[in-house]
């Protein structure tokens, strides 16, 4: 009777509350110095991230801008020379003359 199913009942992982850590008690100075280093360095570690993401983002979309205008200056300095790919029609199909 007590088939297995899958997963269909029961619980699942990271089903419920989270788990809520036990609060440091810091009774040395040192410990409280150490904290507030790490806090420190966590803080410069996420402005570091933040601003990588945005350079990211900005080159992203850069990209398309800066394609374009080089097509169009490889447009002006080789003129009509430029090879323009042959267009398939019905005519001509895949663009091969016979």
């Amino acid at each position: 009777m007590n088939e297995v199913k899958g997963r269909q009942g029961g619980r699942r992982p990271g089903a419920g509350r989270p788990r809520k850590h036990p609060l440091i008690v810091a009774s040395s100075p040192e410990t409280l110095r150490a904290l507030a280093e790490i806090r420190e360095a966590l803080k410069v570690q996420d402005t570091r991230l933040a601003h990588l993401i945005q350079q990211r983002r900005e080159a992203v979309e850069h990209v398309p801008m800066i394609l374009r205008r080089l097509t169009e200056l490889e447009r002006v300095i080789c003129g009509g020379d430029m090879h323009v790919p042959v267009r398939h029609t019905r005519r001509r199909p895949l663009g091969v003359d016979t």
